[in-house]
C-alpha cells in the first residue's frame, strides 16, 4: 500500500480520488501537515452511514 493507495481508497467511499489534489496532498495528510480537503470533508458530512458502509465493504472485498 502506498500514501496515494490509501488516500485513494479512503476518499473513493465519498466520490473523490486524490488526483484531484497536488501530488504532495497524501504524505502531506500522512504527517498532519495539512487537514484532509474540505470538499472531502463536506462529502463525508452528506454521506449517510449506509452508503458509507456499502462504500467500505465494495473497497475491502473487491
Amino acid at each position: 500500500m502506498t500514501n496515494k493507495s490509501i488516500c485513494n481508497a479512503l476518499f473513493s467511499c465519498f466520490g473523490k480520488t486524490v488526483e484531484s489534489y497536488d501530488s504532495s496532498t497524501p504524505g502531506h495528510l500522512k504527517s498532519g501537515k495539512i487537514n484532509v480537503p474540505p470538499d472531502v470533508i463536506d462529502a463525508a458530512r452528506k454521506t449517510n452511514a449506509d452508503e458509507l458502509d456499502a462504500a467500505v465493504q465494495k473497497i475491502l472485498y473487491r
